[in-house]
């Protein structure tokens, strides 16, 4: 399952690179394999500060190549997904990344919230300049709004939560760059207005609800396993620290 997964990734990335390429740098297609480089020696350079600067194990390196599939498994909330290491479970995973592209369609398209606000002045902005927009654009936009569906259709696998929005909000602001830039500037100043009045409620609340959660205290039940395991050049005197802290504030 984790060579598929892998293969199926690092094609549907190249597949996209050829596309840019094709598109937006004349042809140049040798710049496939620069892109290629520029991506391995960023991941191999993460892995390096991650390793040496704080500690985690060599384990990060098998996690990405040849366990990712049991990584996710351990922490899927689907009990039908649990477990289901082997290739024969190819189909289930499928079934189950469609499942969550349906749920996220209906969430994203029919709710109040900051990502659908974001999605529906796309869509609104590329229907509004639709005959102005090159093919090339207009595909890219595209391909940036479907890209944020797939992207939190894989995050359902385990649950969706505001940092992992870090991954996908930034397709929605790349695809309203692009939209915006074919407006005229009084036209764009107008519209991001509104978006900001729009979005002003459904951020406020959700900071209220962050503010709220944080109030929280898991101090009781740190595992410093976890610590020792992953991050072990932070010392459990400072963890306990922050604890500490945390209690006096409270």
């Amino acid at each position: 399952m984790d060579f598929v997964f892998l293969t199926i990734s690092y094609f549907g990335l190249n597949l996209i690179l050829f596309y840019f390429i094709k598109f937006f740098q004349n042809k140049n297609y040798t710049n496939l394999l620069t892109f290629n480089i520029v991506i391995g020696v960023t991941y191999i350079l993460y892995k390096y500060i991650l390793i040496n600067f704080f500690a985690a194990p060599i384990a990060v390196w098998s996690i990405s190549f040849t366990n990712f599939i049991g990584q996710l498994n351990m922490f899927v909330g689907s009990e039908e997904i649990k477990g289901a290491h082997e290739f024969s479970n190819f189909l289930l995973y499928l079934k189950k990344i469609y499942l969550n592209l349906i749920l996220s369609i209906k969430k994203y398209f029919f709710s109040f919230s900051f990502q659908s606000i974001l999605l529906w002045s796309n869509i609104l902005l590329l229907v509004y300049n639709f005959r102005i927009i090159n093919f090339q654009k207009k595909f890219s936009i595209l391909l940036l709004l479907f890209g944020f569906l797939i992207v939190q259709s894989v995050l359902l696998f385990r649950y969706e939560q505001d940092t992992y929005y870090l991954n996908s909000e930034i397709l929605l602001l790349l695809a309203l760059a692009l939209n915006l830039s074919f407006l005229k500037k009084s036209k764009s100043i107008i519209f991001m207005s509104i978006i900001l009045i729009l979005t002003f409620f459904p951020v406020y609340t959700n900071l209220n609800k962050i503010k709220l959660d944080n109030f929280t205290s898991f101090c009781g039940s740190v595992d410093f396993g976890f610590y020792s395991y992953y991050v072990n050049k932070i010392p459990e005197s400072k963890i306990n620290s922050f604890c500490n802290n945390y209690n006096v504030l409270k």
